[in-house]
């Protein structure tokens, strides 16, 4: 018998060592995007302040009564999307936009007359160091949420 090694045992220590090397590379790769731009903790912050600010949109929407439905919303979503006080949160700053748009009861075909009932309020926040953004949204009728 010859000494050395076989093709087969070769690539099976590649295969091997290469498997062993991705397991340590791996979390270095994931460690260098958490501390980065775009880290998740940056996704936190922009899901935190998005609930916050829609939380205080739906709070001001909620406010409401039928008869000022019409004409409240009418002049929300003539307005859309627009920029209201910005948000802070860890000493950064974060831009917050607003905006409504009116539908039919299908919610696939618009209302320009916001008469139907159905609108749909979103959030959207973006932190401008980053570039980063995150919009939420949610059906608004005249009777709720």
């Amino acid at each position: 018998m010859a000494d050395g090694f076989t093709l087969i045992e070769i690539l099976a220590a590649i295969v091997i060592a290469s498997v062993i090397g991705a397991a340590f590379i791996t979390p270095y790769f994931v460690s260098a995007r958490a501390f980065g731009p775009g880290a998740p903790a940056d996704q936190g912050r922009l899901s935190f302040m998005a609930l916050g600010q829609m939380e205080l949109f739906r709070s001001e929407l909620s406010a409401l009564s039928a008869n000022q439905w019409t004409s409240s919303i009418i002049s929300l979503a003539s307005a859309s999307p627009y920029r209201v006080a910005d948000g802070h949160a860890d000493g950064k700053t974060f831009a917050v936009s607003r905006s409504v748009v009116c539908f039919n009861s299908d919610l696939a075909t618009y209302d320009q007359s916001c008469s139907s009932g159905y609108a749909l309020v979103s959030v959207t926040i973006s932190e401008p160091q980053s570039g980063q953004s995150l919009t939420l949204s949610l059906v608004k009728t005249k009777e709720g949420f």
